[in-house]
């Protein structure tokens, strides 16, 4: 019994070497971002976030066993916004600017690869926000680090692979901005649509 059972788990392991593949490559892409502010009928000033562009690069890994895949990635992420605050106690003058945020993202993506090599999956994704810059708002109360979520659709070809991706939030986006002496909250339900591609060494 003991020699069986050290033979299947010589053989699993075997196995699991064969048919693991792991890779490493480097990914880049864009990405439209969703930011919302919460807002209430006795504030003094409106705050509208435009949809933003943004752009991501870094590196990208996959290990492979079987049609089970792990990918965790590193990745450098901007995005800008249009911003425009209205100043109810002035008939609604408002005053447009930009503003534009850096950050590192950790997602570690598992999921299930087809026999067609499309593959679908999900996981969690780490960020770490490093800058952030606005023409027109006082004060950027962003969180340093928060945690959202990927759900992950892609197709490898070769040493290709192009992913579309939506990311939502976890955790609160930070407290808020301020104007004029008021704080505004963000709200939670910011999200991201990516497209990103990426090409294996």
């Amino acid at each position: 019994m003991k020699k069986l059972f050290l033979y299947t788990l010589i053989t699993l392991f075997s196995t699991g070497i064969v048919f693991s593949q792991f890779k490493l490559g480097a990914r880049g892409g864009l990405s439209v971002n969703n930011i919302k502010i919460i807002q209430n009928d006795n504030d003094l000033h409106k705050i509208s976030y435009e949809k933003g562009m943004g752009f991501h690069f870094g590196l990208t890994s996959q290990l492979q066993i079987s049609k089970l895949f792990i990918q965790p990635e590193l990745l450098f992420s901007t995005s800008t916004h249009d911003v425009s605050v209205d100043d109810i106690r002035e008939n609604g003058l408002s005053e447009i600017g930009k503003q534009r945020f850096n950050k590192f993202d950790i997602p570690i993506i598992a999921g299930l690869k087809f026999d067609n090599n499309f593959k679908i999956g999900a996981g969690p994704v780490f960020s770490r926000v490093v800058s952030s810059k606005s023409d027109v708002l006082e004060e950027d109360e962003r969180n340093k680090a928060t945690m959202g979520y990927q759900l992950v659709a892609g197709f490898d070809w070769r040493k290709f692979n192009i992913e579309a991706r939506y990311e939502g939030n976890l955790s609160k986006y930070g407290s808020g901005v301020r104007v004029g002496g008021a704080t505004y909250d963000f709200d939670k339900r910011t999200s991201q649509l990516i497209l990103s591609m990426a090409y294996y060494f």
